[in-house]
């Protein structure tokens, strides 16, 4: 596929039928599932919940990436 300098695709596909040829479902719950999952965790970690403006876990409190997060007085510790 070739892309122009702002990196967007030059060529589509036709229709919504021609892309889901390409699509593979995954259940995510199968073996398949969980296995793609855990190799997806190898290389990027388990740490989404820092990134989503997603409730605090608190026992990832002594993590390196807190020293990023920015406190203030309105219920963020």
């Amino acid at each position: 596929m070739t892309y122009d300098e702002n990196n967007n695709p030059l060529e589509f596909e036709k229709s919504f039928e021609e892309r889901l040829k390409n699509h593979k479902n995954v259940d995510p719950w199968s073996k398949e599932g969980i296995e793609e999952r855990e190799e997806f965790y190898k290389l990027y970690g388990r740490g989404w919940f820092w990134f989503t403006d997603t409730g605090f876990v608190p026992r990832y409190a002594d993590s390196w990436v807190e020293q990023f997060r920015i406190k203030d007085t309105d219920g963020n510790e």
